[in-house]
């Protein structure tokens, strides 16, 4: 069982199997916030198992293809990145570094950064020009997980040039901009003062590929380059990723799909009446504003075999697409119970505070 509980992180099936005694098959987990029309993947030849991974130049290509983007480095996932960061950039940084991340949003960004030793500052609107001259990097999240927001290409342009002015590096984490990727920043990032993130699980609704991309200046890729180690992608996943990335008919239809089907799952919610929602293509964000009660409802649905994402210290729910209308009536259901029962429970301690107060 996990340390903590809710789990940091999404799809700990495991854990949250043992917790409540439910099997690990029995459980709808829409905590991910990954797409749940899988793509298809394609046979796979013989040769990927038995041979060593030497050959990446088709997947190289296609991904420069769907990234819009030439100079970029592939890497066994954007969470590998994450964690070696800091180390990576160490010669280019001060020290300790001065690092802004936001005070809402993917915690591994301020976890691995605080670990390295930097100085980490939290901000919650994107920072103006003298907090970014005091600072040495900036990370934005983009689609924000797990608010959904989404910062548009002209916006971020000119955040771009305030921080490149500030001489502060840009981080930008697009794990869920598969879905939008017209303001995606990954086109730029050749360019000094900027590093861009990308995900190829979220939008291909296949997490074990374990796949991801990093585009930056030529002389950071070759720094990151040097860091990879030897056959750092399976062979399997390369071609998976390769058939996958190159299937643009398939890009736009589910693009059309997972919005239609996020602005459905909206929409539900809201008329839930139980906080505001937002969210992106891959996900809708409850906000409770109270963390409690996100924490009632978190346990409520965790009882009926739902499992959703609760953000640590915030009325947050993150609830990822249900697969199909048997699954989102499944949500839906447990989420009017869940409602209901925690209205019972605020109304009871209500009224046992109440008369408290009376007897004194």
């Amino acid at each position: 069982m996990t340390d903590t509980w809710p789990p940091m992180h999404g799809g700990d099936l495991r854990a949250a199997s043992r917790r409540y005694r439910i099997a690990e098959h029995r459980w709808l987990d829409l905590s991910t916030g990954m797409n749940p029309h899988a793509y298809p993947v394609p046979d796979i030849p013989r040769e990927c198992w038995e041979k060593l991974p030497n050959d990446a130049q088709t997947l190289q290509r296609e991904a420069s293809h769907f990234y819009d983007c030439e100079s970029l480095v592939l890497i066994p996932g954007s969470q590998w990145a994450i964690h070696q960061l800091p180390a990576l950039l160490e010669n280019h940084l001060a020290t300790p570094a001065r690092v802004l991340v936001p005070r809402i949003g993917y915690s591994e960004h301020a976890r691995a950064w605080a670990r390295s030793g930097a100085q980490v500052q939290r901000y919650t609107c994107l920072p103006d020009v003298a907090t970014l001259q005091g600072a040495d990097v900036c990370v934005v999240i983009n689609p924000h997980n797990p608010l959904g927001t989404l910062y548009t290409r002209p916006s971020l342009d000119a955040f771009l040039a305030r921080a490149r002015a500030a001489n502060c590096l840009l981080v930008v984490d697009e794990a869920f901009m598969d879905a939008s990727p017209q303001h995606s920043l990954m086109p730029l990032a050749d360019k000094h003062g900027l590093l861009v993130l990308r995900s190829f699980g979220k939008f291909f609704g296949l997490a074990g590929v374990r796949l991801g991309a990093m585009s930056a200046s030529d002389s950071l890729l070759q720094q990151f380059s040097e860091q990879l180690p030897i056959w750092s992608l399976a062979g399997p996943a390369c071609h998976v990723g390769a058939c996958a990335m190159q299937d643009f008919a398939w890009h736009s239809k589910m693009r059309l799909r997972l919005q239609a089907e996020s602005n459905e799952l909206g929409a539900a919610l809201a008329a839930l009446e139980m906080g505001k929602v937002q969210g992106c293509s891959l996900f809708q964000t409850l906000d409770m504003a109270d963390s409690q009660a996100a924490c009632e409802v978190f346990e409520l649905l965790a009882k009926q075999g739902v499992l959703i994402r609760h953000i640590a210290d915030t009325g947050l729910l993150r609830i990822g697409l249900p697969g199909g209308n048997a699954e989102r009536a499944r949500l839906l259901s447990a989420l009017a119970q869940a409602r209901g029962a925690a209205r019972l429970s605020a109304t009871t301690h209500t009224q046992n505070n109440k008369a408290v107060r009376e007897k004194i």
